[in-house]
């Protein structure tokens, strides 16, 4: 009864092992780089933006997702200029943002 029971240990140790090893696999190589995003809402008279953004691109390497809430033209001309020069930002009103991301998240469930 000892040889049974060591032999179900063993076969449900291999089993475990295994698995934990693909699972570890499958999250370290199936998405080397995973989505992070940074809103930052733009309205008008903010003086803080730039420092924002710059903040932002400092602290961390996420996509950034400048949001325009009512900004006035010198700053809507700033954003439109940064994500000219920055491949990952994008500048959306609030009804573009939910388009953006159903098709985001639609082309990625059919892959």
């Amino acid at each position: 009864m000892d040889g049974a029971v060591l032999t179900a240990i063993l076969i449900i140790t291999v089993i475990a092992v295994a698995e934990g090893i693909s699972l570890f696999s499958e999250c370290i190589f199936r998405n080397k780089k995973a989505s992070y995003y940074a809103f930052i809402p733009v309205i008008s008279n903010d003086d803080t933006l730039r420092e924002r953004i710059s903040q932002t691109l400092e602290e961390t390497n996420a996509d950034i997702i400048l949001i325009n809430c009512n900004a006035d033209s010198v700053h809507t001309e700033y954003c439109e200029k940064f994500c000219l020069n920055n491949e990952n930002a994008i500048f959306l009103s609030p009804e573009e943002l939910e388009n953006y991301f159903s098709e985001l998240f639609a082309m990625n469930n059919k892959k």
